[in-house]
């Protein structure tokens, strides 16, 4: 009431004008919804239209890949134009939304070019911004708990568009401390070590018994020691027991994935510890029959 006094001539704001002041508020709010969808499906036809230059190079073919490849070089040069534009390595000032929403494609060209076409982006020096971004996106945390790797990333792609390999891969350093990954890995394989032996007594394709159990326990606590402590440990004794570990360990080595399984720095150190013990699995032949 007191308001009131104060205010004679001021008019009092009735229930229609809140319901029609509401409705407009609802209105500019599903326009300005409707625009960002609408920017954003820009954004994404235009980085489609650009990323679809790789998909085209990777499935070339002796008649057009000459073309592709300059197409695809083309778009490589626009992305290193615009990480020029801002300093630091992401495509703004900060790192945004455009990052996260290229990252996919170019660690997917990054890992299966080299391999399908013999093409590097990483450690090209044409492509220095590039180069930079990815290890930028590399020195987040919370990028590498969930990046794939470039294993991974190409037996996707053989499968997809069924490609077979021309270049054997090269072995990608780790881009953090080279002990974090290994530990990652170790506990991992300890965490889940009884679904993991389970899965490769079921699926591996080794004889199900009491031996084979055992012989699956001794190769896999030797990963785990060599994933800690490097030492892949002395060859099987008996025949019998290197012939099923090493099919088992085929078997993990070709089941891990990232980033399902463990981050990409520890799926990549997993395999290498792997296959350090698959090359001491046999001593020459010289173990003996059962």
């Amino acid at each position: 009431m007191e308001i009131k006094n104060q205010f004679p001539y001021a008019q009092t704001c009735t229930n229609t004008d809140k319901t029609i002041i509401n409705t407009w508020i609802c209105i500019l709010y599903m326009l300005l919804c409707i625009v960002c969808v609408f920017c954003c499906s820009l954004i994404n036809f235009w980085f489609y239209y650009w990323f679809s230059t790789g998909y085209g190079y990777m499935r070339s073919n002796a008649s057009n890949e000459a073309d592709a490849k300059t197409e695809f070089q083309a778009v490589l040069s626009k992305l290193e134009a615009e990480l020029a534009v801002f300093e630091g390595p992401f495509f703004l000032p900060h790192f945004s939304n455009i990052d996260i929403l290229v990252t996919p494609q170019l660690e997917r060209f990054s890992a299966n070019l080299g391999v399908f076409k013999g093409f590097s982006i990483k450690g090209n020096p044409e492509y220095p911004n590039l180069n930079a971004w990815f290890k930028a996106m590399d020195d987040k945390p919370s990028y590498r708990a969930v990046k794939s790797d470039d294993r991974t990333l190409n037996q996707i792609m053989s499968k997809v568009f069924r490609l077979a390999a021309t270049t054997t891969p090269s072995e990608q350093p780790v881009v953090n401390d080279a002990n974090h990954p290994r530990r990652e890995a170790a506990a991992k394989l300890v965490g889940n070590y009884k679904s993991v032996a389970a899965d490769i007594a079921k699926n591996s394709g080794v004889e199900k018994s009491e031996k084979s159990r055992a012989a699956i326990d001794t190769h896999l606590k030797r990963v785990v020691t060599a994933l800690l402590t490097s030492d892949a440990g002395t060859p099987s004794k008996s025949a019998s027991e290197a012939a099923v570990g090493a099919a088992s360990l085929a078997f993990l080595r070709n089941r891990v994935s990232s980033p399902r399984d463990m981050s990409a720095g520890a799926a990549e150190e997993f395999r290498r510890a792997v296959d350090s013990v698959l090359l001491a699995t046999y001593d020459g032949g010289k173990a003996q029959e059962d």
